[in-house]
């Protein structure tokens, strides 16, 4: 594999914490634990049919979220991150505030529903927990500023 903007880095990155790394004809990567799962995120993600709910289910993000962008439309989804950074996320649900989601710097890789969405406050929190874990690897650095 060519380095393509950190991609070898990314692979051996994979390798090292046991995921599998997979990339389509286009381009687009998908990072999963297994080679299948990586497959059928990237078929159903150039799906021209609706597929938000499937897309979001196996991306393991929570139901609630997945049903309100579906409503909206996977179209919508670059319009909505901006207008959800308006949402007033307070205390710990701070933490699935998506202002950092359009440059990869959010905790959660998903729109929540609501500001107060528990779902999506518990991947977060895992996201957080396994960053704190790992901190002193240089690619979690963009998410550094979760942790103070």
């Amino acid at each position: 594999m060519r380095n393509m903007n950190g991609l070898t880095e990314v692979a051996a990155w994979c390798q090292q914490y046991g995921l599998v790394l997979q990339a389509d004809s286009e381009g687009y990567i998908c990072i999963a634990s297994t080679a299948e799962l990586a497959d059928l995120v990237l078929l159903v993600d150039r799906s021209v049919e609706p597929h938000e709910r499937q897309l979001g289910k196996l991306l393991g993000y929570p139901v609630c979220c997945c049903n309100f962008v579906a409503a909206l439309g996977e179209a919508n989804i670059d319009w909505l991150a901006p207008e959800i950074a308006n949402w007033l996320f307070v205390g710990r649900f701070r933490r699935i505030d998506p202002t950092g989601y359009l440059k990869g710097k959010s905790l959660i890789c998903h729109l929540p529903c609501s500001p107060q969405c528990r779902a999506s406050l518990n991947l977060a929190e895992k996201a957080l927990d396994f960053i704190k874990a790992n901190s002193e690897d240089p690619i979690f650095e963009p998410w550094l500023a979760w942790i103070t």
